[in-house]
């Protein structure tokens, strides 16, 4: 009985080992490797990093870090949901790990952010060449299910020891050079220099004041006319926006708005953009007597804003303006992500009576395949095509081609950046519409355009005939 009393007991305490040894290797897991990708984590990439900064200084061999972050992966849960986005996130791993070295470490930072330690390198460029692989094994398209998708990553590269001898030196100075490869137009790669830092510094301080602006009003809107060339009467206006800054005065908004839509900001100015254009129409008809259009610019981030119908609905209603007064401007590459979404939000807009006009034609890509299949009345040619008429050969063609088109479709066109008087003639021989341009006005405040809109005849006071 005691024997066996005793093998039991051995028994137990060998399963009872086993089961230590396999919880101790599953916390071991846990608290090293991310739990979806099996990629190591942030707690160990931390040490590999502090280790290689100790190696770094014991040695003349170089360790690379590189920081990713997927490009508009935010758009795949959106539109897919994080199941599919945790499978997607999967996929990037594995093609993550075949381009790295096995002694390299791929780890996940969280969400769609990741690092990667390269070691034993000679020479600083040498990472360069794993950032390469990665961003051409990204290049093939991946599959969720029966759906094929595209995905690209920006990345920043630190040398250790040259850009810091800190983790968090180290990550945050890969972080900015990560940035940096996100305005250079992302899917690219970016080494860290000391002048991105002190132009992430002014970013900082751009956003703090932006963010003050908004909060006290330092915003105004000014209206560029539209024209009926035909008759050289205006028959719309487009509002855009411009910064009283305290000290640098007026600033244009290609200076300020691609931060706010980058931050979100944009949202709260949108809308005020959007109240403030619909008060203003108000106000050209109460004053000037004139059934004036204006055109609001929508940026991106605005575009798929659940909130923007009641915005605008909210915004026609609080000024008394009828919506055939008002038209939202978008952009081509706005839609291009989601068509058939886009297309239902269009619809409602032309449904209350808003008038949809598509901006920047001709820039982006994919612009014909998209036109017939959106509900949209107006189509502009951008500045582009316009500047070099009518001596360049390639922009007459391509502008006479974009209004043939554009009638076949049942769209009335508006001709960007006219200068000219000779530009002018060409755009009316070839049927096009409307105009805007520095031969008719620049942007004025709504003050100076109510005193246009009354002068006799609602015509622009310039020299038409030559």
């Amino acid at each position: 009985v005691l024997d066996e009393a005793e093998l039991q007991v051995a028994d137990q305490l060998e399963a009872m080992q086993h089961q230590i040894n396999k919880n101790t290797s599953r916390l071991e897991n846990l608290a090293h490797y991310d739990s979806l990708t099996q990629l190591a984590n942030r707690h160990r990439i931390f040490k590999e990093i502090q280790q290689a900064v100790k190696e770094s200084a014991e040695s003349e061999e170089f360790f690379g870090l590189l920081y990713l972050d997927l490009d508009n992966f935010k758009r795949v849960n959106d539109s897919l949901g994080h199941t599919m986005g945790d499978e997607l996130l999967k996929i990037v791993a594995k093609r993550f790990l075949a381009s790295v070295r096995t002694h390299d470490v791929v780890a996940r930072l969280g969400g769609d952010e990741f690092c990667i330690l390269v070691k034993g390198l000679k020479k600083r460029e040498d990472s360069g060449m794993i950032a390469e692989k990665i961003l051409t094994a990204l290049g093939e398209p991946l599959k969720l299910g029966t759906a094929e998708f595209h995905v690209s990553a920006s990345i920043g590269i630190v040398t250790i020891p040259e850009h810091g001898i800190s983790t968090e030196q180290l990550l945050q100075n890969a972080d900015i050079a990560m940035y940096r490869a996100k305005t250079e137009g992302r899917s690219n790669y970016q080494f860290y220099n000391e002048g991105m830092s002190v132009a992430a510094s002014e970013r900082v301080a751009l956003e703090m004041e932006l963010r003050k602006a908004i909060t006290e009003q330092q915003f105004e809107l000014y209206y560029q006319p539209q024209l009926d060339l035909g008759s050289g009467k205006i028959v719309s206006a487009e509002a855009l926006v411009r910064w009283h800054h305290p000290t640098r005065g007026l600033v244009p908004p290609d200076d300020f708005i691609p931060l706010l839509e980058e931050t979100g900001l944009i949202i709260d100015l949108g809308k005020w953009i959007i109240q403030q254009a619909c008060v203003a129409a108000r106000d050209w008809h109460d004053v000037a007597g004139e059934n004036i259009r204006v055109a609001i610019n929508l940026s991106p981030r605005q575009f798929k804003d659940p909130a923007l119908p009641s915005i605008i609905r909210s915004a026609m209603m609080s000024a008394k303006l009828q919506p055939c007064y008002v038209e939202i401007e978008i952009t081509e590459s706005m839609v291009m992500s989601n068509i058939e979404e886009s297309n239902q939000l269009l619809k409602y807009l032309k449904a209350l009576g808003i008038t949809v006009a598509v901006d920047d034609f001709g820039t982006g890509h994919s612009s014909l395949g998209y036109l017939k299949k959106l509900d949209l009345d107006v189509l502009k040619v951008d500045r582009t095509f316009v500047k070099d008429l009518p001596e360049d050969e390639n922009d007459r063609a391509i502008v006479a081609a974009i209004i043939a088109m554009a009638h076949e479709l049942k769209l009335k066109v508006v001709a960007e950046g006219i200068e000219s008087l000779e530009q002018e003639d060409f755009l009316k021989r070839h049927g096009c519409e409307m105009g805007q341009g520095y031969l008719y006005s620049k942007a004025i405040p709504s003050g100076k355009f109510i005193e246009m809109l009354r002068r006799p005849d609602n015509i622009v006071p310039f020299k038409r005939s030559r």
